[in-house]
């Protein structure tokens, strides 16, 4: 017995001492050197309306693949890190991404990594990644947008309500953005896209149970009466449509990078301190 006591510690000291293999370290943003940059925000806006029943919600689709909107943001992201890392374009096929592409923030994050290890090599420590997000509507909608568009909600039986935009046409740039270890996938930061500005509601709005702003950044168009399809917009409705979404891209790019600690927040940032969640599933 006192024979198989030693044997048993001198395996077991053994086994101690003996060298393990440690797996490859996690990518800090400090060791990062090349990003490559994919932009998968889409061709396609939604153009969404939320009637007062659910056979009353509309949502079509408006091919906005001229509009060039991922060449945009993949050249904001460019410029904006452009004096701290080498930045690189490279695209990752929109195909790969499946059923991720519009999804909650939280599940975008789990699929990513098979992704990305299924992705040809490139040359480059870290991909940034922009896809589509979902966000669900202020209440009283049980509704939800995502990527581009617009979305206009049937404004109650008192009719729209200037003051909070209820009722009228909201357009919406919904996306969140990884950054994540070219090599293994894994995430190294990720946020949802921050407005430039956060609206906050007053304590009376919230006891009244008014509808909260968005969270992702948009624009109003003050206007109640767009249509509820895609196919009747007028040529200005989507000129209105494109400038907004161009701005918002370039408004909303420098602060969630700052956000995701890439580049140094702007002094003219909106209340840092303000804390925006993406959207629960």
């Amino acid at each position: 017995m006192f024979k198989m006591f030693v044997g048993l510690a001198a395996g077991l000291a053994v086994a101690c001492t003996s060298p393990v293999q440690a797996s490859e370290p996690e990518l800090s943003i400090s060791k990062i050197h090349t990003i490559g940059v994919s932009s998968n925000l889409g061709d396609q806006a939604e153009v969404e309306y939320v009637g007062a029943m659910v056979f009353g919600n509309h949502l079509t689709y408006l091919s906005v693949a001229d509009w060039k909107l991922n060449e945009l943001a993949a050249s904001e992201v460019k410029k904006e890190l452009g004096d701290h890392f080498s930045v690189l374009l490279t695209p990752i096929d929109e195909g790969n991404f499946g059923q991720m592409r519009k999804g909650f923030f939280g599940s975008q994050e789990k699929s990513l990594e098979a992704v990305v290890q299924k992705s040809p090599p490139a040359n480059v420590d870290a991909y940034l990644i922009l896809l589509p997000a979902t966000e669900s509507l202020p209440y009283p909608s049980n509704q939800a947008i995502s990527g581009l568009g617009v979305y206009r909600q049937w404004p109650g039986i008192q009719g729209p309500d200037p003051d909070h935009h209820f009722g009228e046409a909201i357009i919406h740039l919904t996306y969140s953005i990884f950054l994540v270890n070219a090599k293994t996938g894994r995430t190294i930061s990720a946020s949802v896209g921050k407005p430039s500005i956060v609206e906050k509601q007053s304590l009376m709005d919230n006891l009244l149970l008014l509808p909260r702003p968005l969270r992702s950044p948009h624009a109003y168009t003050g206007d109640a009466t767009w249509p509820k399809t895609a196919d009747v917009l007028t040529d200005q409705q989507k000129q209105t449509m494109r400038d907004d979404l161009v701005r918002l891209i370039k408004d909303s790019i420098p602060h969630t990078l700052a956000e995701m600690g890439l580049v140094v927040p702007a002094a003219a940032m909106a209340d840092p301190n303000d804390e925006v969640r993406p959207a629960a599933q």
